[in-house]
């Protein structure tokens, strides 16, 4: 499935550069080691973390660091997730789509109604 799906990607943007000779043969077996297609999804306890975080205006606008972000939940959440458990959390909706690092550290969430595709490139 992984072939197929990064085949067609590759094959719609060789095509948009004018690159049409290339066997399907060869973007299957290339596209797989260029690409991780991957579809991740939070647990619902990450979904219920994402939903304490979102209600949280400054949340959202990508101005807090993941510290500032474990400080916004409420006390009987922090009580129940660590700070290496928050920051798994943050991967995990980084991966969904649901998560971006700014280059200062911030980290701008979006609400799970909101994720985007994210491509990763081995």
């Amino acid at each position: 499935m992984k072939g197929v799906l990064g085949g067609a990607l590759l094959a719609g943007l060789l095509v948009a550069v004018g690159a049409t000779g290339i066997p399907a043969a060869v973007l299957a077996a290339v596209v797989p080691t260029l690409f991780d297609v991957e579809k991740v999804r939070l647990t619902p306890r990450q979904e219920y973390i994402l939903a304490d975080l979102v209600g949280h205006k400054d949340a959202l606008d990508g101005t807090l660091s993941t510290d500032q972000l474990y400080d916004r939940l409420p006390p009987e959440t922090q009580a129940e997730v660590s700070r290496l458990d928050f920051a798994e959390f943050l991967d995990a909706c980084r991966r969904a789509g649901l998560a971006d690092y700014g280059p200062d550290g911030t980290v701008t969430l979006k609400p799970s109604d909101k994720a985007r595709f994210r491509i990763t490139w081995r």
